[in-house]
């Protein structure tokens, strides 16, 4: 279930809203392992959140957060739900819903998904391990019930997502990679040119921490993918409460 907490509607700027779908840091940091101490993984998720806040308020469209329309209680699935409803209560009409750990999402990819949301009433981002960097819906295609039974946070959601939407247009946007540990923030810097010195910077935060402060406490192990579920991304739930 989910707490709503935002109750009085804004005067709208836009009936396209953007949804910035993520944990705190502090919170996120117990799950997604960067380096080698906490510490070092909330350094991170910092970068990470203000690089997405920076990208969302660039394309001067509202910017909404969910730890501000939420409490990030229950399954990935209710709790996304329970974000989007919060946030078309507030009358928007369109919302694009991203995380935070896709740094090569841009604000022209998100100019771009929106103006499709206009004409088309789902958009999807997906990632290259099967699941979504974006997901764009329209008031009309917003369904509760369903998208809280999809398959969320496995390799399969991509493709359940579009199976929802097969009787209607579906836009699909170019894969984007995710990261989720610091082997994903190594290949993301060798892959993705544009941001690699973001990338360096997110790398050099941890380079003290990969095994542990002077190498007594051994980082924790990161499921990375192999094909399987627990590999996805749009941002992972693991506080205690939470289904991961």
């Amino acid at each position: 279930m989910f707490v709503e907490r935002l109750t009085h509607p804004p005067i709208l700027p836009s009936q396209t809203a953007i949804l910035i779908f993520a944990q705190p840091a502090v919170s996120d940091a117990d799950c997604k392992r960067f380096g080698g101490q906490p510490s070092g993984n909330r350094r991170v998720l910092d970068q990470l959140n203000q690089r997405v806040r920076k990208t969302a308020e660039d394309t001067k469209l509202p910017v909404l957060h969910s730890t501000e329309l939420i409490a990030h209680i229950g399954t990935f699935g209710e709790q996304l739900t329970g974000a989007l409803q919060a946030a078309f209560a507030l009358g928007f009409e369109r919302l694009l819903v991203i995380g935070n750990d896709c740094p090569a999402l841009s604000a022209r990819d998100l100019i771009r998904a929106a103006d499709q949301l206009k004409s088309t009433p789902v958009v999807l981002g997906p990632d290259r391990r099967g699941g979504v960097y974006l997901l764009g819906l329209s008031r009309d295609a917003f369904d509760s019930t369903s998208l809280t039974s999809l398959a969320w946070q496995t390799n399969q959601l991509s493709r359940s997502i579009v199976q929802l939407y097969s009787a209607g247009p579906v836009a699909v946007l170019p894969r984007l990679g995710d990261v989720n540990n610091r082997t994903d923030l190594q290949h993301y810097q060798a892959a993705s040119p544009a941001i690699a010195s973001f990338i360096a910077q997110l790398l050099t935060l941890t380079a003290n921490e990969q095994t542990g402060i002077l190498g007594t406490r051994p980082a924790r192990p990161v499921n990375t993918y192999v094909g399987g579920i627990n590999s996805l991304r749009a941002p992972p739930s693991c506080a205690p409460a939470i289904a991961a």
